[in-house]
């Protein structure tokens, strides 16, 4: 009996944090290890996501995965959301007078039968103004949207990374 209110008491203790990581985006290491390559439908499929760890702090991060079309159609994709973060942006990163620099891109392309990946060092995903620090062995929800309006949820792990 002792050991059952002990278990209530922490499970009631938790509870608030659960709910607003939940809340926010933040999901557990369980879809972390699913979401390493994602058949989102028969038209796409995802691969290789992650978002980069922050420290306390810091209000911003970025993303990566590789997106591949096995669809006959191009798709357009025009906008990125996640409820760990105020704002979402595409962004590539460009040589501007012999340094590098970051620029809001407005949409994404992938032809019929073609990938398209975020990486480090080009195209990559920002999120501005997060909620909360990002923690590696949990993920975030990613919802990428379509010109025609079809929106696809994503699980991105999120990752200690070498490079910040």
């Amino acid at each position: 009996m002792k050991k059952i209110k002990c278990i209530l008491l922490l499970l009631v203790s938790f509870a608030p944090s659960l709910s607003y990581a939940d809340s926010h985006g933040i999901t557990t290491s369980a879809a972390v290890r699913a979401s390493q390559s994602q058949q989102v439908d028969s038209a796409l499929l995802i691969e290789n996501t992650r978002a980069k760890s922050t420290i306390p702090g810091v209000k911003v991060s970025a993303g990566y995965l590789k997106l591949t079309n096995n669809s006959q159609r191009t798709m357009h994709f025009i906008a990125a959301q996640t409820p760990a973060a105020k704002y979402t942006e595409f962004h590539q990163i460009v040589m501007r007078d012999n340094k590098m620099a970051m620029r809001k891109v407005d949409s994404i392309e992938i032809k019929a039968q073609q990938s398209f990946e975020f990486t480090e060092n080009g195209y990559h995903l920002m999120f501005m103004e997060l909620k909360q620090a990002l923690k590696p062995g949990e993920s975030i929800t990613l919802i990428l949207t379509e010109d025609n309006g079809q929106t696809y949820e994503i699980e991105l792990p999120i990752v200690m990374m070498k490079s910040y």
